[in-house]
């Protein structure tokens, strides 16, 4: 064959046509005689070409590449390769491709298998269109007490209790997630109560219902244990609380009887003093004069002390009628009492105004009162007295105080200050050591605390916070 035309391999289709040769008729004569014979030739091939072509071009459509084009592969070239070993490689390339996936499909399905069979939730796998169950795990057979053939093919009604009509709400609310408790029947019979999720999967092209379940046996025991703990603590509490309303009522009684019990003897006590300075005086000398004073003296305190007592006792442990108290007020008023009390006295009294609190305005009064009062007291040993009642800003609360410039205290003992029957100053000033610890219950009562600062000869500030209303 003339150099002209392109080269064949072995393994190319040999074609099939006989071309005729002439006489040349010279050089001319035979280049034109080649030159037709190559063009007969490419139009022989051209549609062998095509079909190759399109053949490579499938078989590449199927691998997931893209076409050839045709400045990749022109005629000459396509002539030139050998298209049944480029259809085996690829086939060969096709081939184990497959057998790559099939191979993690397969690892794939045996962890799922696994996953599926270790899990500690229960699997129910059931067809939707006729409820039946076309699998089941190992937890779901412990739960229900049944080997794995006796719950395939079974309806998942069949083991709901109380026995189910069949109706499911996956179906008919169309929900897509079903999270809920049910009931179980197991083998033997008993109850196992469960927390279920039920979801939609297709399984080979069939819509099925996976239903995966959790036993909370031990969380319902748990939680009827919890009730009857409740229950019980409820019926202490209401026990204790009975038992406190009538240890308060008894309390009342035995104050009132001792109010009664003590001012009766106190009475005749005080009659008799009036009857010796009246009847008597004028037979006693100075020291019987002084020894009636003192016991005058005396059982006034005695009746001081039960009053404190009294009403030490009686504050209430709620508060019965709480309301908007103008403290500044309720200052003023007891600075007035004082004036009267003592009106010799010269003291400078400062008072805040604007001073609102939220509380009972009996208790608030007997606050102010014993803060002032005690104030007014321990300053009459001041040359200029000086008293402060206001209010400051701290952190995010209100603290109201009352200042002073008496005698103060040593804060070594402040542990002791509001506790009954102690007194700082010992008897130098009157008092029953009372006062302060009613202020602090009265304090406690309304959400609040107490607590005061000082020194000897630089008086004494006492603070006190109450609660704010609650907002409806």
């Amino acid at each position: 064959m003339p150099s002209g035309c392109p080269a064949m391999s072995e393994h190319q289709p040999q074609t099939s046509g006989t071309i005729t040769a002439r006489v040349p008729d010279g050089p001319a004569a035979e280049l034109a005689q080649l030159k037709e014979e190559n063009a007969r030739l490419r139009a022989r091939l051209a549609s062998k070409s095509d079909y190759i072509r399109r053949k490579v071009d499938q078989m590449l459509t199927v691998m997931g590449t893209r076409p050839l084009r045709q400045e990749e592969l022109d005629d000459n070239t396509l002539i030139d390769v050998d298209p049944l070993g480029i259809l085996v490689d690829s086939f060969a390339h096709i081939l184990d491709h497959l057998h790559t996936t099939n191979r993690e499909l397969t690892e794939n399905r045996e962890l799922l298998q696994t996953i599926f069979s270790s899990l500690e939730s229960g699997i129910l796998l059931i067809r939707e269109e006729d409820h039946v169950i076309t699998d089941v795990n190992e937890t779901a057979c412990r739960s229900l007490g049944l080997k794995r053939e006796d719950i395939l093919g079974q309806l998942c009604f069949s083991f709901i209790y109380p026995d189910c009509t069949g109706a499911c709400p996956m179906k008919e609310q169309n929900l897509k997630i079903d999270n809920s408790e049910r009931m179980l029947r197991a083998a033997d019979g008993h109850i196992v109560p469960v927390l279920k999720t039920v979801g939609r999967v297709m399984v080979h092209g069939i819509p099925h219902f996976l239903e995966s379940f959790i036993d909370i046996t031990a969380q319902k025991e748990a939680e009827a244990e919890i009730l009857a703990l409740n229950d019980d603590l409820e019926m202490r509490v209401q026990e204790r609380t009975a038992e406190l309303i009538q240890a308060n009522r008894e309390m009342e009684s035995f104050s009132y009887s001792i109010s009664h019990d003590l001012r009766a003897p106190l009475r005749h006590i005080n009659g008799y003093i009036n009857i010796l300075r009246e009847d008597y005086g004028g037979h006693l000398d100075m020291a019987g004069i002084n020894c009636l004073q003192r016991v005058d003296a005396a059982s006034k305190q005695m009746g001081m002390l039960i009053d404190d007592l009294l009403s030490f006792s009686r504050i209430p442990r709620t508060l019965k009628n709480p309301q908007t108290v103008d403290l500044s007020q309720l200052a003023r008023d007891v600075t007035v009492m004082l004036r009267e009390t003592e009106p010799d006295r010269q003291v400078e009294v400062e008072i805040q105004d604007g001073l609102v609190a939220h509380g009972d305005v009996s208790l608030l009064n007997m606050v102010v009162q014993n803060l002032i009062g005690n104030a007014w007291k321990f300053t009459a040993r001041s040359s200029r007295a000086a008293i402060s009642f206001g209010r400051k800003r701290q952190g995010e609360r209100d603290v109201f105080f009352v200042l002073d410039n008496g005698v103060g205290f040593d804060m070594t003992y402040q542990n002791k200050l509001f506790k009954v029957f102690e007194r700082l100053n010992g008897e130098e000033f009157e008092g029953t050591g009372i006062g302060l610890a009613i202020v602090k219950r009265i304090v406690n009562r309304h959400g609040g605390d107490i607590w005061a600062e000082s020194s000897p000869g630089n008086g004494a500030t006492f603070y006190f916070t109450l609660a704010s209303p609650r907002q409806p």
